[in-house]
């Protein structure tokens, strides 16, 4: 499983995941968008929740591009770790902006866009 696991990620590379394709098409998905907007962010939140957003999205592909470069073994581990790397920055990041009912519904919205994305 791991093996087709690692194929499905370097096919991902080879078709256009290291533009952002991926992330951008998951950024897009209506469950994502939906669930982006049950968290009824302020406007003072917004552009604070989107540069922290974009930063996340655009250090996606060069983590996992990295990853399969230096890759020593169990690449869909050390990705998804990369990946928790990246979540943690980000989860920082929203937990000074966000209320302590938002959060809950961010971690949702987050949840659901990192399954669209892998």
């Amino acid at each position: 499983m791991n093996t087709l696991r690692s194929f499905f990620v370097l096919l991902l590379l080879a078709l256009g995941f290291s533009s952002g394709a991926n992330a951008q098409q998951a950024w897009l998905d209506p469950e994502v968008l939906a669930k982006q907007e049950a968290i009824q962010l302020s406007d003072a939140q917004k552009p604070y929740f989107q540069a922290s957003l974009t930063q996340y999205l655009q250090d996606v592909p060069p983590m996992i591009q990295k990853t399969v470069r230096t890759s020593k073994g169990n690449l869909d581990k050390e990705i998804r770790r990369g990946n928790r790397k990246l979540l943690k920055v980000m989860n920082g990041q929203m937990g000074k902006i966000l209320s302590e009912e938002q959060y809950p519904l961010y971690e949702d919205y987050r949840d659901t866009l990192v399954k669209k994305m892998f």
